[in-house]
């Protein structure tokens, strides 16, 4: 369930950018920005990078823990993922999710003992062979989980980057509009005699990111 590396997202991103609505200025006022650049070296990053990494741990987890114990109801296996891949659990949350486990890990003990029974009875061999059927089910519902969760991941990151994105253009115009710039290029665009904004807008950035 490894995440693919989407890389920085500048699908969208402009060639060079228009600030605000209409300066009243006689002349253009040229910059430059390396979005790329900005965004390597910020707060925002490391915090959309732990964010990402607890989200891949918790489904790591989640996943690993039903594959060592695959007895879950399905009432309880729809709840046990609900709450495993729940962003921030509350205390009733954590509770929850323990007694979920708790019963998951003893019918899996049970399970286990059952198959080694020398001479099980009528009622034995009945919970054996329902617990066989939940093993098996959710035998199946892993390799379905493995997808999902790395799908989700990788959604997550598109989406954290789509909104750094927007992060960062938005800091833009709150350093470019004040000092009557007109034209924000790239980097890989600039033109000759452009002033460089990223310092300040990297400043925005960091501080909106806490």
């Amino acid at each position: 369930m490894r995440v693919t590396q989407l890389g920085w997202v500048l699908a969208a991103a402009m060639a060079g950018v228009a600030i605000g609505g209409g300066f009243q200025v006689k002349a253009n006022k040229v910059g430059f920005i390396d979005m790329q650049s900005i965004y390597a070296d910020s707060k925002l990053k490391e915090k959309n990078d732990a964010k990402l990494h607890i989200a891949g741990q918790n489904r790591q987890a989640a996943f690993d823990f039903l594959r060592l114990n695959p007895e879950f109801t399905a009432d309880q296996l729809i709840r046990y993922r609900e709450l495993s891949t729940k962003e921030t659990l509350t205390p009733a949350d954590t509770a929850e999710l323990t007694k979920l486990k708790g019963a998951a890990q003893t019918a899996t003990n049970q399970f286990d003992d059952l198959r080694k029974k020398p001479n099980p009875s009528a009622e034995d061999l009945k919970r054996l062979n329902d617990l066989a059927a939940v093993n098996d089910a959710n035998k199946a519902t892993q390799a379905e989980w493995s997808r999902d969760f790395s799908q989700q991941l990788q959604t997550m990151q598109a989406d954290l980057n789509l909104a750094a994105l927007d992060a960062i253009k938005l800091a833009l115009a709150q350093v470019a509009k004040p000092q009557s710039y007109t034209l924000v290029f790239r980097e890989n665009v600039a033109v000759y005699g452009a002033n460089n904004l990223g310092t300040e807008v990297k400043k925005i950035v960091d501080k909106n990111a806490k």
